[in-house]
């Protein structure tokens, strides 16, 4: 059991360990915990098929934005039905009246954990999984969907037989949005609302832009796909408006400061999916997976067959990330027509501690 499992293990936890569900599911192990549900290995009573268990938390279940929000989970999981996503299995209401939301288990780690374990990732063990969630993306866009919460916590890495390739699932899509708009019950987000993992945010999300398009969660996979091959993350600061700054601002540190060998399509790849103008960047899921593919191309045809890292032991030696923040919450802050942030002192002093934090896997 990891960290991130043992966490889990206080209120809405781990006392509802052996419960059974509806009548139907038994819950087994907590394998998740965040602000507003627990994620749960539950077994199906009468074939003991194992699944997953997305529960809200009983304090929530009277919070019609809360149970608003799993429901609209569920109906975007249901729609869109991809390999790379999440599939989910049925829906419900515990006798307590807390809905929930039946999903595949998987066995694997997510991309956060991995990076903890094993260090940066080879741009060709990585570019597999980058097109799956690439696909994924585009699926999820294509059904007018945002994810809007696109992290290394949020990409599962699904254990395979050897000598197969790696399958990713994209998770949580418990904040995402609607291009549109949607329909009004499902605009759970006010204007002057900042949502998302701080830093992955892209520079219109910082903003808190109301316009948000598929282009903010491909900026997210550039920070992603930045964390995997250098072991850091592109923008970083001690406290949550410092860091919406650099967003905003600053430009990240190039790939040939942490890596040996960064061949210039790479390079060039990066420099469009991190542009600050969204007009500049892939726009398109499936525009970035072609850049990607195309790298691979380039790869092979100009003979550049060495690793970017000369050794492994050179890989392993760079990365020292600092504590991985794989249970950092979602952030949510509302600002004043002035600009300054509206914020609780409990919201307050979870930002500083998220923020300030060094950034390992705890």
């Amino acid at each position: 059991m990891n960290r991130r499992e043992r966490k889990g293990g206080g209120g809405h936890g781990s006392e509802r360990i052996g419960q059974l569900v509806d009548g139907r599911y038994r819950l087994c192990r907590l394998i998740g915990k965040g602000g507003m549900s627990s994620v749960y290995e539950a077994t199906t009573e009468g074939d003991d098929r194992r699944v997953a268990i997305k529960l809200l938390h009983p304090t929530l279940a009277s919070d019609s934005d809360a149970v608003a929000r799993l429901h609209r989970e569920a109906t975007i999981l249901s729609a869109i039905k991809h390999p790379n996503i999440c599939r989910i299995f049925g829906v419900g209401n515990t006798d307590q009246g807390s809905p929930y939301i039946v999903m595949e288990r998987l066995c694997g780690e997510t991309l956060a954990r991995r990076i903890a374990n094993d260090g940066p990732f080879e741009f060709s063990d990585l570019a597999t999984s980058l097109k799956q969630v690439l696909g994924a993306l585009e699926a999820a866009h294509v059904k007018g969907v945002m994810h809007r919460d696109l992290k290394p916590e949020n990409i599962f890495l699904v254990e395979t037989r050897p000598g197969t390739k790696t399958l990713a699932k994209l998770l949580d899509f418990g904040i995402s949005s609607y291009l549109d708009g949607g329909p009004k019950d499902c605009r759970l987000t006010r204007s002057g609302m900042v949502m998302g993992t701080p830093y992955y945010m892209a520079p219109e999300q910082a903003r808190g832009d109301s316009s948000l398009d598929q282009r903010a969660d491909l900026w997210a996979l550039g920070v992603v796909m930045y964390e995997a091959l250098t072991g850091q993350r592109p923008f970083v600061a001690n406290n949550y408006n410092t860091l919406l700054i650099e967003i905003l601002r600053a430009r990240p540190k190039p790939l040939a400061d942490f890596i040996p060998f960064v061949p210039e399509p790479l390079a060039a790849l990066f420099n469009r999916a991190l542009a600050k103008d969204s007009k500049e960047r892939f726009q398109s899921a499936r525009a970035f997976a072609t850049a990607v593919e195309q790298v691979e191309k380039l790869w092979g045809e100009q003979g550049i067959t060495p690793p970017m890292w000369s050794s492994d032991a050179q890989r392993r030696a760079s990365f020292d990330r600092g504590p991985l923040s794989e249970d950092t919450e979602v952030m949510v802050s509302r600002f004043r027509e002035d600009g300054t942030e509206v914020m609780d002192d409990s919201r307050r002093g979870q930002l500083g501690t998220d923020l300030s934090e060094t950034r390992d896997e705890e």
